[in-house]
């Protein structure tokens, strides 16, 4: 995670809910796979959360998707720029393929966010919406406690596989060169 994607907000969150919360910070625990910026490490560090980060600095490119794969829940931190609404990163397919609930923070009209909604695949939240942010870890957290646990019942995400992207990118080319 580089410093343009640190969700300062999201830490202040779970921070608070870690000292508000009975059990939450005994259950909390946030895994970083890959390089992270020392920016990010140093607001989690501002935030009293480095006691419960794990920092994974390199694994191959299968182990991280099978590491992701038991994740309770998959950070999707957007850039904060101009032009967030039509970035739609490529994590974002991983993630749908994973199956898992997906926690995006960007703009909520963006095309990350529809694609999450049209698949039921997790939820965004703006990127200063520390009140939706605490409202949704709050509940996934008494889903958690209970016998529910951190179900995702996603739909249509086929059709967000690299193999359905790329027979659509495929076809589209052949209908520009046919017209050609």
């Amino acid at each position: 995670m580089n410093k343009d994607r640190n969700p300062g907000v999201l830490w202040n969150v779970l921070a608070d809910l870690c000292k508000s919360i009975e059990g939450f910070k005994e259950n909390l625990k946030i895994t970083f796979l890959g390089f992270t910026d020392y920016a990010v490490t140093k607001s989690l560090e501002d935030e009293g959360l480095l006691g419960f980060t794990e920092m994974v600095k390199y694994l191959p490119h299968k182990e991280v998707l099978q590491k992701a794969k038991k994740a309770s829940i998959l950070l999707l931190p957007l850039n904060n720029t101009p032009n967030v609404n039509g970035i739609i990163p490529g994590k974002l397919f991983e993630y749908l393929a994973l199956k898992c609930p997906i926690f995006c923070i960007g703009d909520v009209h963006g095309d990350s966010s529809r694609i999450i909604d049209e698949t039921k695949s997790g939820v965004t939240v703006d990127f200063d919406d520390g009140v939706g942010m605490r409202k949704y870890f709050l509940e996934k957290y008494k889903g958690f406690k209970s016998t529910e646990g951190f179900i995702v019942e996603s739909v249509g995400t086929e059709k967000y596989s690299r193999k359905a992207l790329t027979e659509r990118m495929a076809a589209l080319l052949d209908r520009i060169t046919e017209e050609s």
